[in-house]
């Protein structure tokens, strides 16, 4: 698995062009998701015991805000509320996929 403190050093396309456009990418992505982490620190309930149904049905809830606010609106590009649908998806995934926090 691909271990990484420090986006400057991940290489993720071998076009030094394309790979500078991906990481500044990259980078407003997790800054947003962090972003909408940080505005939502005030619910709970992230440690406890049916965490997995809660997630999926939150999953859910998420992708079809993402599918109302960006897909079915037919834009090229994400703007507003379809970018924050999209990060709060996003964090939803990484919080249903960590490893460390089934162990």
């Amino acid at each position: 698995m691909l271990e990484f403190t420090d986006p400057e050093k991940v290489i993720f396309h071998k076009d030094p062009e394309i790979n500078a456009e991906l990481r500044k990418s990259f980078l407003r992505f997790t800054n947003l998701m962090v972003e909408r982490l940080i505005e939502n620190n005030h619910k709970t309930g992230w440690l406890s015991e049916g965490l997995e149904k809660f997630l999926i049905d939150k999953y859910l809830e998420e992708h079809d805000e993402f599918l109302e606010t960006a897909v079915l609106k037919d834009r090229p590009f994400l703007t507003g509320d379809s970018r924050k649908e999209g990060a709060d998806l996003a964090n939803i995934i990484m919080m249903l996929t960590d490893p460390e926090r089934g162990a």
